[in-house]
């Protein structure tokens, strides 16, 4: 007994080009939704060119002396720049310590005034009160609660709360 023979008339090079055309199309759509999530990586590593930004952008480097000995207060001062500089939205920054000196280098185009103040001024607490002898209810002096030497300094501080 004899099997009878099949014939196909399917034509092979258009379907292995359809194949193929469908795994190079799903491979760059892959491609793309795995990449996504990770442009941020790429993007937040990129050197600042200053030669083509405009020139709102400025650099500048700082070396910060810390007055304690002990290694751990420096890297939380370290750690405290850098999350200051992260949080205000600093472009381009490195927040480095050299044995007792912290080195600080920003690229950005935020204000230079309030970005040296982040890295410059320490806000520390002082708790204060009024003093006794000052007359604050004068309506005619009205600076007095802004004059720091019409306050006194309170027995308490920041460590205590």
């Amino acid at each position: 007994m004899k099997l009878p023979k099949l014939k196909l008339n399917i034509n092979i090079k258009s379907l292995l080009n359809y194949i193929f055309v469908v795994l190079i199309s799903s491979v760059f759509v892959a491609t793309i939704l795995i990449a996504l999530p990770l442009t941020e990586k790429y993007l937040n590593n990129t050197p600042y060119n200053l030669n083509t930004k405009d020139s709102s952008y400025w650099s500048k480097e700082y070396i910060l002396t810390v007055d304690t000995q002990e290694q751990k207060d420096i890297e939380k001062t370290r750690d405290v720049l850098f999350k200051r500089l992260r949080a205000y939205g600093i472009e381009q920054m490195s927040v480095t310590q050299h044995d007792k000196d912290i080195k600080v280098e920003i690229t950005t185009s935020k204000d230079k005034d309030a970005t040296e103040q982040l890295i410059k001024n320490t806000f520390a607490i002082q708790i204060v009160t009024r003093k006794d002898d000052v007359n604050y209810d004068d309506p005619e002096n009205t600076i007095r609660l802004s004059s720091c030497n019409k306050l006194q300094s309170y027995r308490l501080d920041r460590r205590r709360f």
